[in-house]
């Protein structure tokens, strides 16, 4: 289980038309509750190993990614 919310990082920064410094790709999300990680994103496919987790390389969405990708959910899996 996790309980981080979603922290995407800043993709680039921009100088507006009228001279300001602007933040572009800044997401955040708030988790109210914890949620599950499902066993399957944390072992390869069939045909491509076994006998094998791997939970640093887990397989997700680059948005569900931003919230699983912290250390302590890490240390969790």
């Amino acid at each position: 289980m996790a309980a981080y919310g979603m922290d995407s990082r800043k993709v680039q920064r921009y100088v507006t038309a009228e001279g300001f410094a602007r933040n572009e790709g800044n997401v955040g999300a708030y988790v109210s509750t914890p949620f599950f990680i499902i066993y399957r994103s944390i072992i390869p496919k069939q045909e491509e190993c076994s006998n094998l987790f791997v939970p640093v390389c887990l397989r997700a969405f680059h948005i569900a990614f931003d919230s699983i990708q912290m250390e302590l959910i890490f240390k969790v899996l």
